[in-house]
């Protein structure tokens, strides 16, 4: 309420508390001390909504910081129980390669290999109930744009961080997915390392590298091949796909060659 607003306010009020009320008695003004004190409530009482109501005009047209941060905890989840999926498999030597879909196991499917060459081998789909534990379930799609594709699942590409690998030359397993805005990319690089800095990606080298790809609906598809040379600021982390794009790419690493 503006002070002009507070000014008409009180006058309006003063002249009914100074009339006659509908007991038909007549008061007047320095006879009731606490008519000034009732007034000024009141005064403080609209200024109060007032605030709040702007304030509320001014938040309604993003998400809330809160509703954000539980967004970004919730995909980091997702990710890092798919990882670990990932990586158990790995770990027990039952398969050649976990490949990202719901596919049965086969024994004689299709390996990527580090070197970009193509093999066989035994294979499962990580989404595979029966035999992973797994189900598949979307990211949030109000925090990931998943307009072409919920997640990417590269098989041999050179993952590097700061321009430095840390694994070798070979090709490295990883999901990345693009992420809606640069608030949600700050929250999960926040939720990772205490700062909200998002760097700058670089992708680059030859269309060499194999992918699988998930809507957001839960279609899998293999998806052909992508840039095999990746230098991210921190894995894993959120980064923009370059200086002023205004796209932003979540990459989690899966297994360093």
């Amino acid at each position: 309420m503006s002070q002009k607003e507070n000014l008409l306010f009180l006058r309006y009020n003063k002249k009914w508390l100074c009339g006659v009320h509908n007991d038909g008695k007549k008061i007047k003004c320095k006879e009731k001390g606490n008519a000034l004190f009732l007034i000024l409530i009141a005064v403080a009482l609209f200024a109060a909504l007032s605030y709040a109501v702007t304030q509320s005009g001014r938040s309604g047209g993003g998400v809330d910081k809160e509703t954000l941060r539980i967004q970004a905890s919730e995909f980091i989840q997702q990710i890092s129980l798919m990882r670990t999926g990932v990586q158990r498999l790995y770990a027990l030597n039952e398969v050649s390669q976990i490949h990202f879909n719901d596919a049965a196991a086969n024994v004689a499917g299709t390996i990527y290999n580090p070197d970009e060459t193509a093999g066989t081998g035994n294979i499962v789909g990580l989404f595979n109930t029966a035999e992973t534990g797994l189900s598949f379930i979307a990211p949030n799609s109000a925090f990931v744009d998943d307009s072409f594709a919920a997640l990417f699942y590269v098989f041999n590409a050179q993952l590097l961080e700061n321009s430095v690998d840390l694994g070798t030359s070979l090709g490295d397993e990883f999901i990345f997915t693009t992420i809606k805005t640069l608030e949600g990319c700050q929250e999960l690089n926040r939720g990772l390392y205490g700062d909200k800095t998002v760097g700058v990606m670089t992708i680059s080298g030859t269309n060499t590298s194999d992918s699988d790809i998930v809507s957001a609906v839960g279609v899998f598809t293999s998806f052909g091949t992508l840039m095999n040379s990746w230098d991210v600021p921190r894995i894993p982390g959120c980064a923009e796909t370059g200086v002023g794009s205004g796209s932003y790419y979540y990459i989690e690493d899966i297994k360093r060659n």
